[in-house]
């Protein structure tokens, strides 16, 4: 018996807590920073960077409704603040800070994106006009600079505020009449130059600054607002150098970010995000505060939800506001009366991808994606169906196939607190829960492996925030052990792990294991988050190791693990993110590197060097998992995975072609929108993810809308099945019935085909009648798969006032 899966610590293990059920909201994903173009709604587009489970970089070209990667160029690895250059000759010109990775701009509206402007570490940016250029001020914590000439050139500034730590910056909206820039730092004082950073006046803050907002007429009314973590919205209307708190503060002190109508001061609108309550609005210019009608289902994943509000630059004539929040972008288009949540990172199957040990014969993948359990091709990629049935989830984050997955059919995937394990290729699931070693609320399984001799051993493992994991009966029962290791992600055996036990772990950093993971110590490995571990096909006789840190490089050990190397390559300074090893290394040395803006690259000497596999802009400039045929070595097959779904190359990367079109939307998964109170969530033998969306009532309505060209129905054939009603675009299509002589899940109810590419609702209404063979009225709706092209973020507007009305049940 290995260590970590003796008698001994299994017994210790199975005493822990239970593992803690998940939520069933999915958010779309955490929103970092939002930018309305110039334009906007004649130029109808916004940028937003999303540093969550896929770090996203998205423009939309049609009011937030749709989103495309934007990745092309940028060589960060997160966005911390997007601004657009201003309404004038250039206003095509966009700005992004990334951190340590400094400032890059764009000049087709974020589309691609120029090497850096500026290479100091950026965390906060501000533009105003100047004429035909505009006038950019970028900081971050070495300074702030200033730009006269649209981003070209740029000048530190200094003055009394020293290496102050700034936490927020503003400029003035017309810089050529009124050159003004405000520093906000983490002294608790606002820095204001009216001469562009000669001269500085300053005042003093109740609480740590978080942003700034001047009114457009700042250089007559002098007037300003300052956000705070913990003294809430102050006040100033001498420039910034008294402040004070409104007669009917903000009812959350803990504000994010604040924005004033552009009208000012004909509207006197200003709006400010906070910690946990909410969005707030004042349209008395501060004086008093409400909450508004924004709401949103708070995950447990973070205390700090409310994170930045943005305003067409017509408001209030075009009463549009995006609010990013950590749960997603939610935008109103009625000055914040109502609100959708847009669908930032919708279901394409671009997560993870797994191809079988028979690939070359069988064309077996399994893929997973944002709100999908786990679809499988059998056709290279063809066409794929879902294979998550009764799985309980709404996501899976890992996934792996065992290497004898012809023979045995096992995958597991890690889902949202915990693991499933198939034995006859996606069919049925287990259930066995993981220990809860730390308590944590939300601690997804990133990633699992099989032990090379699985066949005979049955053991597998998997990782999360929680800890490592372990099963040696094929996963029927796991045990656990804690590691001192921040968000463990990624977890590898070695191929000669029958004798060796070896086992690494990766998160913040990388750790080792001699003893079937029993215990761990660090390695000596300067990586930081590192996204794959690879053990060379021929590991037996070279002890060879690479390790992809993402955003940083990769890292050799030809010691089994014991030192290890930096790779020079610099991927011309793009960010790799994963890393693929062809099985025949020894002979071809072969290894292929997926960046996160920079496109593929591909080395045929062990990884010594590398050179440009494919071209920016092909649709693979940010790769986020890839996998390698098992027999690479004859048919040069690889799949890629993307925002927009996978691709795959027969050639070696050559040419390549898409292998999924689709995405799946479980009942339980926005954007369903449930118009009709009446509908039930049961569960149902066979289900999708949690359940079903359910009702005997008449009249009662759900409608999906989506991006795409044609969408399936999937439900249930039931005895007491009744009548529904489908519409495509308020166009009534069908009429269903629902009946079967015996209950069958799965069941494409209807299908929709050759429509228009763009947007279209689907809508469903029950009809409360029923065939004269069945015994009721019950149908039952499981999800629904849509299929698209790729993308499609400029395609037409859909008609979101229909939308609204569907919402409020009108």
């Amino acid at each position: 018996m290995l260590p970590l899966l003796s008698s001994a610590f299994f017994l210790a293990g199975s005493s822990l807590l239970s593992a803690v059920a998940p939520a069933p909201h999915h958010p779309h994903d955490v929103v970092s920073a939002v930018a309305i173009h110039p334009g906007f709604p004649d130029v109808p587009s916004l940028l937003v960077g999303v540093p969550g489970t896929m770090n996203l970089f998205l423009r939309s070209d049609n009011h937030g409704y749709s989103w495309a990667e934007s990745r092309s160029g940028l060589r960060g690895t997160q966005a911390y603040d997007l601004a657009f250059g201003t309404l004038n000759a250039r206003a095509n010109l966009a700005f992004v800070a990334l951190g340590p990775f400094g400032l890059q701009s764009s000049t087709d509206g974020g589309r691609s994106w120029s090497t850096a402007v500026l290479t100091r570490d950026v965390r906060q940016l501000a533009v105003g006009r100047l004429g035909v250029e505009c006038a950019v001020l970028a900081a971050g914590p070495g300074g702030a600079w200033l730009s006269l000439d649209s981003g070209r050139t740029f000048a530190q500034l200094s003055g009394p505020f020293g290496s102050e730590a700034l936490q927020a910056v503003a400029i003035a909206a017309d810089y050529a009449s009124d050159p003004t820039v405000a520093l906000a730092t983490g002294a608790n004082r606002l820095w204001v130059s009216r001469d562009g950073g000669r001269a500085w006046a300053s005042g003093a803050l109740p609480a740590r600054p978080t942003a700034i907002a001047l009114t457009p007429t700042f250089a007559t009314d002098a007037t300003c607002w300052v956000a705070t973590r913990g003294g809430g919205v102050v006040k100033s209307v001498d420039g910034g150098r008294t402040f004070t708190a409104p007669a009917t503060p903000i009812a959350d002190l803990e504000v994010n970010d604040i924005a004033v109508a552009p009208t000012w001061p004909a509207c006197q609108h200003l709006f400010a995000p906070t910690k946990d309550q909410g969005l707030f609005r004042s349209t008395d210019g501060g004086a008093s505060w409400s909450l508004t009608p924004l709401r949103v289902d708070l995950t447990p994943q973070t205390d700090d939800h409310f994170r930045m509000v943005a305003l067409s630059p017509r408001y209030p004539e075009d009463p549009t506001i995006a609010c990013a929040c950590f749960e997603g972008l939610n935008i109103s288009e009625d000055g914040g009366a109502t609100w959708f949540e847009s669908i930032l990172n919708p279901t394409k199957i671009g997560r993870r991808v797994a191809l079988s040990d028979a690939f070359a014969t069988d064309g077996r993948m399994f893929a997973t994606g944002y709100g999908v359990g786990c679809m499988e091709s059998s056709d290279f990629g063809a066409s794929w169906s879902p294979r998550v049935t009764e799985i309980r989830t709404l996501s899976t984050y890992g996934m792996a196939l065992s290497p004898t997955f012809s023979r045995d059919g096992t995958i597991a995937l890690g889902i949202d607190r915990g693991v499933r394990v198939s034995h006859d290729a996606g069919k049925s699931w287990s259930t066995a829960s993981l220990p809860n070693l730390t308590g944590q609320l939300y601690a997804v399984v990133d990633d699992a492996c099989f032990s090379p001799n699985y066949a005979t051993d049955g053991v597998i493992y998997c990782v999360s925030a929680d800890g490592l994991f372990g099963s040696a009966d094929r996963g029927a029962n796991w045990v656990g052990v804690r590691l001192p290791m921040r968000w463990p992600k990624r977890v590898k055996t070695s191929p000669t792990f029958a004798t060796d036990h070896l086992v690494f772990v990766g998160g913040d950093g990388l750790m080792r294991s001699q003893d079937a993971g029993a215990t761990f110590t660090p390695c000596l490995c300067p990586c930081g988050d590192v996204g794959t571990i690879a053990f060379a096909p021929d590991y037996a006789s070279t002890r060879e190791i690479f390790v992809m840190s993402r955003g940083d490089a990769i890292y050799r050990s030809a010691d089994a693990g014991t030192s290890w190397t930096r790779r020079n390559p610099t991927f011309e300074n793009y960010a790799p993110w994963t890393l693929a090893v062809s099985p025949a290394l020894a002979t071809d040395g072969t290894m292929f590197v997926g960046t996160s803006g920079g496109g593929m690259f591909v080395s045929t000497d062990r990884g010594v060097t590398f050179r440009r596999l494919t071209p920016l802009g092909s649709g693979l400039d940010a790769v986020t998992c890839l996998a390698i045929s098992p027999t690479f070595a004859q048919d040069r097959t690889l799949v890629a995975g993307t925002f927009e779904g996978f691709w795959i190359t027969r050639d070696a990367g050559a040419t390549w072609s898409p292998a999924s079109q689709m995405e799946m939307y479980d009942d339980r998964r926005d954007p369903w929108l449930r118009v009709t109170p009446g509908w039930l969530w049961p569960w149902r033998p066979g289900s999708l993810a949690y359940g079903v969306m359910q009702t005997a009532a008449a009249d009662q309505i759900a409608t999906l809308p989506f991006n795409g060209n044609g969408v399936d129905l999937l439900g249930y054939r039931l005895p007491d099945g009744g009548l529904l009603q489908v519409a495509i675009d308020g166009q009534v299509a069908g009429e269903i019935d629902t009946y079967g002589a015996v209950e069958t899940a799965g069941v494409r109810l209807w299908t929709a085909t050759n429509l228009a590419d763009g947007f279209h609702t689907l809508t469903v209404t029950t009809l409360g009648r029923h065939s004269d063979a069945s015994s009721g009225t019950v149908v039952a709706i499981d999800a629904a798969i849509v299929h698209s092209t790729r993308g499609r973020a400029d395609l037409p507007v859909f008609d979101w006032t229909s939308r609204r009305r569907d919402r409020e049940g009108r």
